[in-house]
């Protein structure tokens, strides 16, 4: 490989694309391995491992729970797999001019609004110099409690 402005492949883009491709073998593509290793084998973590075959396997396919956890995955992944789509309906939805839209809005940022005033709440409550967690703080090592919010 010689670098230049002929038609040979450059090693400059493999220089750059080898760490990561190093810590993707390495954090990734080895543990895969090691896991599936591992799963053929009864071991406690820390004793000698003693080789089982398939058995982990074959008890797993003869669980209940096996079915209904990979049933909950299978719909998690459908509804994660819909949510984008969801939401840009939604986001052009709400970017129309219809009829009742801003209460389509106003019910749609509800949820957001009501969110940050119960946090904004809870802070307020925190910080009170009069019955709040830090102002209890400050009492207890002796000190004037502040009024930190004003």
């Amino acid at each position: 490989m010689r670098s230049g402005h002929g038609n040979s492949l450059s090693l400059m883009p493999v220089l750059f694309i080898a760490p990561a491709l190093l810590f993707f073998v390495v954090y990734v593509i080895l543990p895969i391995f090691q896991s599936f290793y591992i799963s053929f084998h009864e071991w406690d973590g820390l004793g000698e491992m003693t080789w089982i075959g398939f058995d982990h396997y074959v008890n797993l396919l003869d669980d209940d729970r096996f079915y209904t956890s990979l049933k909950n995955n299978l719909l998690w992944l459908i509804f994660y797999t819909l949510s984008v789509p969801a939401g840009l309906f939604i986001a052009l939805y709400l970017n129309q001019t219809v009829t009742g839209i801003r209460l389509y809005k106003s019910l749609f940022f509800f949820p957001f609004v009501i969110s940050q005033i119960v946090v904004g709440l809870i802070f307020s409550w925190f910080y009170n110099p009069n019955f709040g967690v830090v102002g209890h703080v400050f009492e207890f090592f002796g000190a004037a409690p502040p009024s930190i919010l004003g």
